[in-house]
């Protein structure tokens, strides 16, 4: 089995998670660039080369490229999405015009979505025998290229049907 390797990375998420997966990547190879919604935070990690506002102390490897302008990830081969968990919808439809078809997107949110209490997984569950309760956004990501099969843990099975 070959294996796939990412060498840009794009980031959609600049709180101390997403800028410490950021590092991650760069100290790996791939050169990243890591989004804020806010273009002056973007800039000041871009000059002082540290998220100050969210991870001080630690600093942005050279290839990690800070950025606020959506259209900077299009060229990425793979992207992590690390918003909070109630943002992953909109910064998914947000996204999906812009990038690659083929690059594979990680969401590596953390915690539940606000008013569904739903885990990100289930929000893009994309099988046939999903809970009906469950609202797939799958048809708004490009993405087409799955890095690995998710699985359900026995006790978290949907109901036969």
């Amino acid at each position: 089995m070959s294996q796939q390797t990412f060498s840009r990375i794009g980031v959609i998420g600049a709180g101390a998670w997403g800028t410490a997966l950021a590092n991650v990547a760069a100290r790996a190879g791939a050169d990243v660039v890591l989004w804020t919604r806010d273009p002056g935070h973007a800039d000041e990690m871009a000059r002082t080369c540290e998220n100050q506002k969210r991870l001080p102390g630690v600093r942005l490897q050279d290839n990690v490229r800070p950025t606020a302008d959506p259209r900077d990830l299009a060229h990425m081969d793979a992207v992590l999405l690390v918003t909070p968990a109630q943002t992953v919808r909109t910064m998914a439809q947000m996204f999906a015009p812009v990038l690659r078809v083929e690059a594979p997107i990680a969401i590596c949110a953390k915690g539940v979505e606000r008013g569904t209490l739903l885990f990100s997984a289930a929000r893009f569950c994309s099988w046939p025998t999903c809970w009906s309760k469950w609202r797939p956004i799958m048809p708004l990501l490009p993405c087409r290229a799955p890095v690995s099969r998710m699985t359900w843990p026995p006790a978290c099975r949907p109901p036969s049907q």
